[in-house]
């Protein structure tokens, strides 16, 4: 790596106002269990690991946490992730999780998000599902971090008003978006505040859309932190505000994994970067929440709902297809109703049931904590039904396998089974 020596007119005038350069990692892996073992299958592709969890925990999720970079950077930890990895490597977990403690001790804000529970795309679900994906993200970062989460990521930054006025009613006080969501004109290098329902607000910070592109998939972008920071960072600032000596924020957003995974040794760049290039040059490495501490937003601004960071046609590659992803799409809006009719079912057999034990089985849903509410008032919930697949999905509260020939729903509430035949 290059250690000081470039040229002396790249690096930051000392008069200036500080420059803080906050980088968020997603670190996310969905569920890869065996539905009926609960035990993850053995993934080819992972070779020389068993399965992709254990490759990624290897290359990306250990060496990160080991050489501390949890500790420095912004991030969000799927539940099903966090999950897995508390089991499995429970050793790493701790790292992560105790990240977010040392920065709360040491700034008296934590540094981590929390994330809706099941990875979902929000705007496409119903206002109770939103609820529910909101609420039990929420109970499970409280569990594991030991305090309310006051920032939270939104899978695929998918977003509509109603999502992100749930995430304010429940104390969300801030979220990331891409810059592309905004509808109104924004200076990424600065937060703004977006009106809610009923006076409530939530505070947006836009990524930098380029340099996190750049991150994620130029490999020679990462290839030297000093180049990175005081070229690739310096060309992104706002020539008006370092004249003014105003403060701003450059926010790099990106899948967490590309740190070590997705690009071997980027966890080593990222050490570096954070620990040396970037404050050799004039930037403070800084979280949001203590960046919202020192520059709350002032602005208002208005979003493109429904939107994404990663399709351009609002939400439509998740729904009914768009030419975000390559190949014929006609059999997403197929997958998407029949998963839906399936969703009303369940909602409905778990209304009928639960009834007979709960006073306000949705309420329950939301506020009992989930452990307890799956395994007790619910302990499973089978369709099998033609296909060559295996497909494992959350409807509402309950999991359903789709797997061979003929379908079987039972369904255990207290001492109460029911089961019945093909729907």
């Amino acid at each position: 790596m290059i250690e000081q020596s470039l040229p002396k007119d790249l690096q930051l005038s000392p008069q200036v106002e500080k420059v803080y350069l906050c980088l968020h990692g997603h670190f996310y892996q969905p569920p890869r269990e065996d539905p009926f073992t609960n035990i993850l299958p053995l993934e080819v592709g992972a070779t020389p690991f068993t399965n992709y969890n254990e490759k990624i925990t290897a290359e990306c999720y250990r060496p990160n946490a080991e050489v501390g970079n949890f500790d420095a950077i912004s991030y969000d930890m799927g539940p099903t992730l966090a999950a897995w990895l508390e089991r499995a490597h429970p050793d790493v977990y701790q790292r992560i999780i105790s990240a977010d403690r040392r920065h709360m001790e040491r700034y008296g804000v934590g540094n981590a998000l929390a994330q809706a529970y099941n990875h979902t795309i929000l705007p496409l679900a119903t206002t109770r599902d939103k609820r529910t994906q909101i609420v039990w993200g929420l109970q499970d970062f409280r569990q594991r971090y030991g305090h309310a989460a006051r920032g939270m990521w939104l899978a695929e930054t998918a977003v509509d008003i109603e999502s992100l006025d749930l995430l304010a009613q429940y104390g969300i006080t801030y979220t990331i978006l891409a810059p592309w969501q905004a509808a109104t004109p924004i200076d990424p290098t600065e937060a703004y505040i977006l009106p809610l329902y009923n006076g409530r607000s939530i505070t947006v910070f836009f990524y930098n859309a380029p340099l996190s592109g750049g991150v994620s998939f130029d490999w020679t972008t990462t290839s030297n932190a000093d180049i990175f920071a005081a070229s690739y960072l310096r060309a992104h600032l706002v020539e008006s505000k370092l004249k003014e000596r105003k403060e701003q924020l450059i926010l790099l957003a990106t899948d967490g994994e590309l740190y070590g995974h997705h690009k071997p040794w980027r966890d080593k760049f990222l050490e570096y970067l954070i620990r040396k290039g970037a404050p050799s040059y004039g930037f403070e490495v800084c979280t949001l929440e203590r960046y919202m501490q020192r520059h709350p937003a002032t602005q208002e601004v208005q979003l493109q709902v429904p939107s994404a960071w990663s399709c351009i046609h609002g939400v439509a590659r998740w729904d009914v297809g768009c030419s975000c992803t390559e190949g014929d799409s006609s059999w997403k809006p197929v997958l998407r109703h029949a998963l839906e009719h399936l969703a009303k079912r369940g909602d409905r057999l778990f209304e009928h049931y639960a009834s007979k034990a709960l006073l306000d089985p949705w309420a329950a849903r939301v506020c009992h904590p989930i452990n307890i509410l799956l395994s007790v008032f619910i302990c499973c919930l089978r369709l099998n039904t033609t296909c060559n697949i295996v497909l494992q999905v959350v409807v509402s509260s309950l999991r359903i396998s789709i797997v061979s020939s003929r379908v079987t729903i039972s369904l255990s509430l207290g001492g109460l089974s029911v089961c019945s035949g093909r729907p």
